[in-house]
Parts: structure tokens; sequence; C-alpha cells
């Protein structure tokens, strides 16, 4: 006599499935998840769904009179990880609020406390950074970019408000301005044309500089530019979960590589603002003509291709690099079977 096998009923798969959950350490569950995504690409889209609606349904739990209440070191913890969380999931421009109330906090800090948590104050300026990156991400259109709505461009006006107070506040203070990278990103996302509020600091925060080191790994381009073998990328400044600095610290290290040869950087449109800190950096070296600049032209969606489109992304990667002419433009095209692309 043959006997099948019972399935097992799905809510003790359930109840088992929450046991190894709730008792599994953060960083074994995190690779799971990780995994997931990435055998089953398919699962993405539900869960950015579900994480949305998780924090749509949380969202009461983060009122300011809440937040208002926490310490300096909880405030950052809590509403940092939000926020990555939103833009993560596609809920950027939501996201807004938060790094404002997030700003204004900053602002409030005095020198000692401006210091102690200068690390988390890096951090935030790279989630602007990061949240504007993907805001950027939503204007484009099959024929290249589009223009904020008002109604996109309020929240962006309202933070860039609290930003140049938090300056001001800070400079009234005699305190170094730790959201340099944030200021500069959300007035370039608001007027593409405007001048920086910001580029007058950098000559100041630039360290003693020492001219460039003849190095003996290098090969030629186009015959007549001799460049060193290794490029220093820039891919990390994408997102803060690299790591965080502020800008005058990046720039002493942008210093640092220059003067021991490693003159030629890569970038892309994509990196957060990577081309407008090297373009900052550049612009006030005494070496800038040592330096060379590869940057990427990225087309990551279905998109027709017109001089128009072309000219204005290539234009914004001269005006974010602050050259005339870039160095060397690298095009890269996810979708190669696009009819578009033949």
């Amino acid at each position: 006599m043959t006997t099948t096998k019972p399935k097992a009923k799905t809510a003790h798969v359930n109840m088992m499935t929450d046991t190894i959950i709730g008792n599994l350490p953060l960083d074994g569950l995190q690779s799971i998840m990780r995994n997931l995504l990435t055998t089953q690409p398919g699962l993405t889209p539900i869960f950015e769904e579900q994480t949305r609606n998780y924090l749509y349904e949380t969202a009461h739990k983060l009122s300011r009179a809440a937040n208002s209440a926490l310490d300096t070191e909880a405030f950052f913890a809590s509403l940092r990880k939000r926020i990555c969380c939103m833009v993560g999931c596609g809920l950027c421009y939501q996201a807004l609020p938060l790094l404002h109330e997030v700003v204004e906090r900053v602002a409030s800090l005095n020198a000692i406390e401006a210091e102690e948590y200068r690390g988390e104050i890096a951090a935030v300026d790279g989630d602007i950074v990061q949240a504007l990156t993907a805001i950027q991400k939503t204007l484009l259109v099959p024929t290249g970019s589009r223009d904020l709505t008002d109604e996109e461009a309020r929240p962006l006006q309202d933070l860039r408000s609290a930003l140049l107070a938090c300056r001001e506040s800070y400079h009234t203070k005699g305190q170094a301005f730790l959201l340099e990278r944030g200021l500069d990103a959300t007035i370039q996302l608001l007027d593409p044309s405007a001048t920086s509020q910001t580029t007058t600091t950098v000559q100041s925060t630039l360290p003693p500089e020492l001219p460039p080191t003849p190095i003996t790994e290098s090969f030629t381009l186009n015959d007549t530019i001799q460049l060193p073998r290794i490029f220093t990328g820039l891919w990390q400044l994408s997102s803060p979960a690299w790591g965080s600095a502020s800008r005058s610290k990046m720039m002493e290290q942008f210093s640092s590589y220059v003067s021991r040869g490693f003159t030629a950087f890569d970038m892309a449109d994509h990196y957060g603002d990577a081309e407008i800190i090297f373009g900052r950096y550049r612009s006030s070296s005494a070496y800038s003509n040592s330096m060379f600049a590869a940057t990427k032209y990225c087309v990551f969606h279905p998109m027709a291709v017109s001089e128009e489109a072309v000219r204005a992304n290539v234009t914004e990667r001269c005006r974010r690099l602050n050259m005339e002419k870039i160095d060397l433009l690298q095009f890269h095209w996810q979708f190669v079977c696009s009819p578009a692309s033949k």
C-alpha cells in the first residue's frame, strides 16, 4: 500500500518561516535577502512595493513632535534609516520633508555637537545627494529629460532654503558648513544654469598642493595624452552606503592622488555628485591642466535618440564638470536590443 506524503499546511510553513526571520542574525537576514533578489529578480518590484506599504503604514510614528523628543544620536539614526529606505523604494520626493527636518536639526547644533556628529552629518550630506540623484532619474523621458513641475520643485526649494539657512547659521557661529555637497546638488537640480552658491568657499578649503609626481606605469591615449594605467574611480560617491566624507575631505584625497601621479579620474552622470565635486576641485587646483576627467553618458531607459537629447546630456556633463569640453566621454547603453540603438 502506498501513501502520499501530505503537504505542509501554509500556516505551519509561515510560522516556521517567521521563526527563521525572528531568530536569524541581522547580517544573515540581509545576506539571504540579497541572494533572493539576485537570483529571483522578479521579487524586486514586490519587495519595493511592500517596503513602500510599510513606510506608509508607519509614517504616523515619525511626527515632528516625536522626532524632536529624540536625542541627537537617535534622531540621526532613526531618520537616516527611513530616508534611505524611502529613496531606495522610489519615495524620493516624499523623503524631502524628512531631509528638511534633518537639516534643521543640523543647523541647531553647537560647535561641540557638530564636531561630535561630523560623521553623521557627512552621511546626511550623502543622503541628500542620493535622494536628488533618484529624483533626477524620475525626470528621464524618451526625448532626454523633462523639467520639474511646480509641485515637484516646491519641497526642493524648501530644502534649499533650509540648507542656505543652515550655512548662514554655521558661518555666524564660526563653524565650518558641513552640508556643502547637498547644497550644491540642490541648487544645480533646481536651476542647472545657476552658478553654485558654494563655489566661492572651495579655494579656501583646498590643502597646500604638491605638483604631480611622474608615474612609471602609464599609457598613451589617442597618440597624444599620457595617462596613468590606474584611474581613480568615483563610483562610491553614488551612495553614503559606501562611506561618507565632507566635500573638503574628498578634495584633500583628490589632491593626495594627484600629487602621487594619479591624475586621471573616472565618473558618470549617475555617480551622485562626483562630477560636481571633481569639477569644483579641478577648477580650483593649480594643477588642473595635469588632470584628466573621464565620465559617462548612461542610458538606463528606452529613449528616442536625437541630436537634442544627446546634446542636452553632453552639455550637462560639461556644466557639472565646469569644463568647456570633456576629456573622455564613455557611452553606456543598457537597452542594446532597442530598435533606436541600431
